[in-house]
């Protein structure tokens, strides 16, 4: 299989989060408005240390996911085959997108949790189905938008695998 041959890496530095004494992060906006109480200790560096929101460190997985995640991008690529106009392209990458961060916290939360050897098989599945469909269909229609969510729901369950194998 060709995508089995590619090997790619994708890394994101950001400057290291200030620690208090208990090893927990600082998670300041910028100010000293949100800084906890107790003595501050900041990595050695040899500039100062910017302190940044927690959100920030979720973002950069999120950004490395799909950086990497070719599975995501191709299932969106197939979807979008035969979509002519920009319309239905936002309508079913945010389907995709909605149902995707859905299961993505519902897992993160521990509500629902699905294991990575059912879930992978599941994603190599949805790109199947749509590669499928697309030899087949005439013209795109509105299930596209059905086949964004459902399958995104299954896609999300992946990142958060992926997630859980970081500890978070």
């Amino acid at each position: 299989m060709l995508l089995s041959r590619v090997n790619a890496s994708v890394e994101i530095s950001l400057p290291p989060l200030p620690v208090l004494e208990t090893g927990a992060p600082v998670i300041t906006s910028g100010t000293n408005l949100f800084q906890p109480a107790g003595s501050v200790e900041s990595p050695a560096t040899s500039r100062p240390t910017i302190p940044r929101p927690a959100f920030l460190e979720f973002l950069k997985l999120g950004i490395e996911h799909i950086l990497i995640g070719f599975d995501h991008l191709l299932f969106l690529c197939a979807l979008l085959i035969g979509v002519r106009q920009i319309k239905p392209m936002l309508w079913i990458i945010t389907c995709f997108t909605l149902a995707h961060s859905v299961t993505l916290a519902l897992s993160a939360l521990n509500i629902v949790m699905l294991s990575s050897r059912l879930v992978e098989p599941l994603i190599a599945l949805s790109i199947i189905v749509v590669a499928v469909e697309n030899i087949f269909r005439k013209e795109a229609t509105t299930d596209r938008y059905w086949m964004a969510g459902g399958f995104g729901l299954i896609h999300g369950f992946g990142f958060a695998s992926v997630l859980r194998d970081t500890g978070l």
